[in-house]
C-alpha cells in the first residue's frame, strides 16, 4: 500500500500562490450572465471544467478575452441561449449553474441533462423543487429541460427551503433571485466558501445579499 512518511520537527519559511478554486470559478462565470455589462475576474484556475463553461458561454455569444495568463473579460451583451452548445452541456455537471444565470436575462430556453445527469435520479431535483417555488415551469422534453418563467405571480414563493444542503442550488437559486422584484428567503443553504464568493461576486454586480456563510440567505 502507498503512504507518505513525514519527517517534523523542522521550521517551515517561504511564499506559496493560492490558485483560484474551481467551485468559485463556475457559479462566477456563469453569473455573468446576468448582466450585459463587462466583468473582469482573476485567477481562474487553468482547468477542464473551467475550459468547457467558457466554451459553453462562448456558444451562446459571450464575449470573452484572456487579459493575463489567469484573468478573464467576459462580456454577455449580445446572447442567445438558443445556440448554447447543447453537446459541451451534457459533458459538464456544474453547467446546471447556467440555468440560474440565464434565469435573470430570459423567460424561456432550454438545456440539456448538465453532465448526463437525469431528473429524479441525481441532486438536480433539488435544483427544480427551488425554481419551481420561484414561479419557473420546469419541464422535461425530448432530452431537453425546457424553463419557463410562469406568468402567475400567485405560485411564486418568496421562502424557499431546500430539500438538502446543495451547494449548486443555492448558487441557482442566488443568481435566479438576484434581478426579480422582492425579497427571497433562502433556507437549508449550502454555506461553503465558494457559495460566498459567489455572492460577493453578486454584491458588487449591486445585488443585496445577506447571511451568506449561515444556513438562511436573503437575497
Amino acid at each position: 500500500m502507498d503512504k507518505f512518511i513525514i519527517n517534523g520537527g523542522r521550521p517551515l519559511a517561504g511564499e506559496i500562490e493560492v490558485r483560484g478554486s474551481k467551485n468559485a470559478a463556475t457559479p462566477i462565470l456563469a453569473a455573468c450572465l446576468l448582466t450585459e455589462e463587462p466583468c473582469e475576474i482573476d485567477n481562474l484556475p487553468l482547468i477542464e471544467d473551467v475550459f468547457r463553461i467558457i466554451e459553453i458561454l462562448k456558444s451562446m455569444g459571450v464575449e470573452i478575452e484572456w487579459t493575463g495568463q489567469r484573468k478573464i473579460k467576459v462580456q454577455a451583451k449580445n446572447i442567445n441561449p438558443g445556440q448554447i452548445d447543447q453537446h459541451k452541456v451534457c459533458q459538464l455537471r456544474s453547467s446546471i449553474l447556467i440555468i440560474g444565470g440565464l434565469l435573470g436575462r430570459f423567460d424561456d430556453f432550454k438545456i440539456g441533462h448538465p453532465g448526463g445527469c437525469i431528473i429524479g435520479s441525481r441532486p438536480v431535483e433539488t435544483h427544480f423543487e427551488a425554481l419551481i417555488k420561484l414561479g419557473i415551469n420546469v419541464s422535461e422534453e425530448n432530452n431537453f429541460y425546457q424553463i419557463k418563467k410562469n406568468d402567475s405571480q400567485d405560485s411564486v414563493s418568496r421562502k424557499i427551503v431546500l430539500k438538502e444542503f446543495s451547494v449548486t442550488a443555492t448558487e441557482n437559486v442566488l443568481m435566479a433571485s438576484v434581478l426579480r422584484p422582492g425579497k427571497t428567503i433562502l433556507r437549508i443553504a449550502a454555506a461553503e466558501p465558494h457559495v460566498k464568493e459567489l455572492a460577493v461576486f453578486l454584491n458588487k454586480m449591486g445585488a443585496r445579499i445577506s447571511g451568506v456563510g449561515a444556513h438562511e440567505i436573503e437575497i
